[in-house]
Order: C-alpha cells, then sequence, then structure tokens
C-alpha cells in the first residue's frame, strides 16, 4: 500500500493505526506473553510497525489511532445472561483507562483529516469518546439495563481461559491498558484535534442503541 501510495504521488494519506506495545512491554513479561513468535497484541504491534512502510517511502501521512468501538458491546463481547437472569460481558476489562468511541468516528475523523489537505502530514491524531475503566463501562451499562450487572477487573490467565475468539490477544491488549506507565500517549490521553468530529460518550451512544443493547 506504502509502495502504490508513493507511485501515485499522492498529496496526502490517512493510515489507521495503534500503538505498538512492544514499545512498552518487555519481551520476557510474562504477564503478557508473546504471541505468533514476536508479537504481545498482534492487531496492536502489527499496525504500529506498519507506519515505518509510509514514513520509509516518503508517502505524505496522517496517522490516525483508533480505539476499541462502543459497538463491540453488541457483537464481539456481547453479554450473556447468568442463570440469575442477569447478564454480564464475556470479556474482562482492565482496571486502566480502556478508551472507546462509536464506529462511525473513525471514518469522520478520516475525513476531516482529508479535509485539512497537507496541514495534518506527519501528526498522529488520536481519538477517543471515552477512557473508562472497567467499573466505569459497567456503571454506565448499568444504567443502560438494570440487568447488566458488575464488570470484574481483567485477570489475565482467567481472561485466557474464556472460551472467547482471540481472548489471548485480548488479554495482552487489556494488560496493556491496565500499565499506564508502560501505555502509548496516544490511545492513554487522546488530544481533541482540528480534525475530529465531536464524539458522543457512551451514555449518548447507550441512549441510541437502547433496544439492541438491552436484548
Amino acid at each position: 500500500m506504502a509502495a502504490a501510495a508513493k507511485t501515485a504521488g499522492l498529496r496526502t494519506s490517512s493510515g489507521r493505526t495503534l500503538p505498538d506495545t512492544r514499545e512498552h512491554v518487555r519481551y520476557d513479561d510474562d504477564r503478557a506473553p508473546t504471541l505468533h513468535g514476536g508479537y504481545k497484541v498482534p492487531h496492536f504491534d502489527s499496525k504500529g510497525e506498519a507506519d515505518a512502510f509510509f514514513t520509509d517511502a516518503g508517502v505524505p501521512t496522517t496517522f490516525l489511532s483508533t480505539t476499541m468501538y462502543f459497538e463491540t458491546f453488541l457483537d464481539f463481547f456481547r453479554r450473556r445472561a447468568t442463570r440469575t437472569g442477569r447478564s454480564r460481558s464475556t470479556s474482562r476489562w482492565a482496571t486502566g483507562g480502556s478508551p472507546e468511541s462509536p464506529r462511525r468516528t473513525s471514518a469522520a475523523t478520516a475525513f476531516g483529516i482529508f479535509e485539512h489537505g497537507t496541514d495534518l502530514v506527519g501528526r498522529t491524531v488520536a481519538i477517543s469518546g471515552e477512557n473508562l475503566t472497567g467499573e466505569e463501562y459497567a456503571a454506565r451499562a448499568r444504567q443502560g439495563d438494570r440487568r447488566a450487572r458488575r464488570v470484574p477487573a481483567d485477570e489475565p490467565g482467567r481472561h485466557a481461559r474464556a472460551a472467547v475468539p482471540g481472548s489471548r490477544r485480548h488479554r495482552d491488549m487489556f494488560f496493556f491498558y491496565a500499565e499506564p506507565r508502560r501505555r502509548s500517549p496516544a490511545p492513554a490521553t487522546p488530544k481533541r484535534s482540528e480534525a475530529e468530529p465531536a464524539t458522543a460518550g457512551l451514555r449518548t451512544w447507550l441512549a441510541a442503541h437502547h433496544d439492541e443493547f438491552a436484548r
């Protein structure tokens, strides 16, 4: 993609990125075991690693550091009913802040980047609607659905054994978010830029998706 962008002579491009967690988590830190031969959080590290292809090729790029989406509460991390009739998430959230936003925010921000032409080239635009802990997300969820229950903090070993697709990489991701001293500044404290539209918080999103969320 970088080679094609260079050949096409693009004046500006926008690449979605995430932090390379290997810059913050040591290889020998077994609390977040190394996966697939060299990654801590594969879907983070591979995106962060790919940034260099664009910069090394001299492609004028603005990197868009995105987040998890609120919509994961409706599919990937959809809650499951317990025997008591209450519901809980299939995931265990980190004790550190975990940034999320509505899915549409990424597309709207990318459009805003292109509207600014070359003004933002070389910069990283980070977006987030909320930076909440697992307890805080659970509190908001309970306001949207009284059947929702308290969500405990992540315990890496327990999450890795969960019957959830990608549980090992998500275990490492939640560990990364729970370690503030190791977090990249971009997702941990996203700065609103002139390219970023007004980002809906979780309360606003829950109000708009109440019927889907309460199923």
